[in-house]
C-alpha cells in the first residue's frame, strides 16, 4: 500500500495524504467520512480499478491510527470549509477535472462546503453517501443524525463528554448506533450497555484480524480528541439545507436501507431539494456497511447512477 499512499503539501504547508489508484475510466474522487483515512478506504476503491480512476486523501488531522500509514498533518484550521480547500488543492494537484466526486457521510459536508466555495466546479456528478443535510434535529427538522432523535442539547452534552473520554462516553455508542441497524421509533438513552460492547465485539471478529477487540475498534489516543471533537462541531454547527439547489450536476442519494443513523426520510428530502437529484438505496444496509459488508450493492449502484446521467 506504501506505493499507493503519498503526500503532498497544499498552500499553508500542510501535509495531506492521498491516494491515486489509477485505473481505466473517469476519475472518482471518493471523500471519506469521519475518522477514515487512506488505509481503511483503498481496499474498497481498489475494486473499481477497472472502471475508475480512483483517487481519495486522508482529510487533515486523521489516519496514523495504523502503521500502514502516517495520515495528513493536524495543522491549521480543522473545518468543513478547510478541508474543502485541500479537496480543491488536490484536484488542482493531480490536474483531475470532470471528476465523479462521492462523499461519504462527514465527507458529503466537505462536498457541500466545496460547492459553496468553489460551485460545482471540476466534478462532472455528485454522489451523496448517507448523510443528511443538517445533523441537529431542531424548529421542526426530523431528518438530522439518529433518525431524528439527536438534538441541540444531546449535541451540547457530547461536546463536554468528548473532552473527558471520547471513547467511553461518546464513541463507543456512537459506533453501535451506526452499525447495527435500528429505526426512528426507538428511544435513544445515550447509555452503552454490556451487550452493545459484545456486539461491536463480534464485528470486530469479522475483521478476522487475532485478538482485535470492539475497545481497539473505537478506540481514539486522548491527544488526538481535540481533531474529532473539532470536526464533530463542525458538522453540528453546520446547515446546509439552504445549498442544496445550488448544486447544478447530476446528484444520486445513496442511502441506507433500513439504516441505522438516518433513514429515507432524510435521503427524500435531499431527493425533493436537490435539483435532478434520484435516490439509490442499498437494501440490507447501515452506515458503516456501506462501503465494507454492503460495498457490492454499493457498487452496483454507482453504475446505475452512472447509467442514468451518461
Amino acid at each position: 500500500m506504501s506505493d499507493i499512499i503519498k503526500y503532498f503539501k497544499v498552500s499553508d504547508g500542510t501535509e495531506i495524504e492521498y491516494a491515486d489508484l489509477g485505473g481505466n475510466g473517469p476519475v472518482l474522487l471518493f471523500i471519506p467520512g469521519y475518522s477514515l483515512s487512506c488505509d481503511l478506504v483503498v481496499p474498497v476503491l481498489s475494486h473499481l480499478k477497472e472502471h475508475f480512476r480512483c483517487v481519495t486523501l486522508t482529510l487533515r488531522g486523521f489516519g496514523g491510527r495504523t502503521p500502514a500509514t502516517r495520515g495528513s498533518e493536524a495543522k491549521g484550521e480543522l473545518t468543513l470549509k478547510q478541508a474543502a480547500k485541500d479537496v480543491k488543492e488536490l484536484m488542482e494537484y493531480l490536474q483531475l477535472k470532470d471528476v465523479i466526486a462521492v462523499g461519504y457521510s462527514m465527507g458529503t459536508h466537505v462536498a457541500f462546503s466545496y460547492v459553496e466555495l468553489f460551485g460545482c466546479e471540476n466534478i462532472s456528478r455528485l454522489i451523496i453517501l448517507d448523510m443528511t443535510p443538517k445533523l441537529i434535529n431542531e424548529d421542526g427538522w426530523t431528518g438530522g443524525l439518529y433518525q431524528g432523535s439527536y438534538t441541540r442539547d444531546r449535541y451540547e452534552l457530547d461536546l463536554k463528554a468528548m473532552d473527558t473520554d471520547y471513547q467511553k462516553d461518546f464513541n463507543n455508542y456512537f459506533f453501535y448506533q451506526a452499525s447495527f441497524p435500528h429505526t426512528r421509533e426507538e428511544v435513544r438513552d445515550y447509555v452503552f450497555t454490556e451487550d452493545m460492547m459484545k456486539a461491536i465485539d463480534a464485528y470486530a471478529a469479522g475483521y478476522g484480524i487475532p485478538g482485535f477487540t470492539g475497545s481497539m475498534l473505537t478506540y481514539l489516543e486522548p491527544q488526538k480528541w481535540p481533531i474529532y471533537k473539532s470536526y464533530w462541531n463542525e458538522m453540528c454547527i453546520h446547515d446546509f439545507r439552504g445549498m442544496l439547489k445550488d448544486i447544478t450536476v447530476p446528484t444520486g442519494i445513496f442511502h441506507a436501507v433500513p439504516g441505522s443513523i438516518y433513514d429515507i426520510q432524510t435521503a427524500e428530502y435531499l431527493e425533493a431539494n436537490i435539483p435532478g437529484a434520484k435516490r439509490y438505496p442499498i437494501e440490507n444496509a447501515v452506515h458503516t456497511s456501506l462501503i465494507m459488508a454492503s460495498a457490492g450493492d454499493f457498487f452496483k449502484q454507482i453504475f446505475a447512477f452512472l447509467a442514468d446521467n451518461k
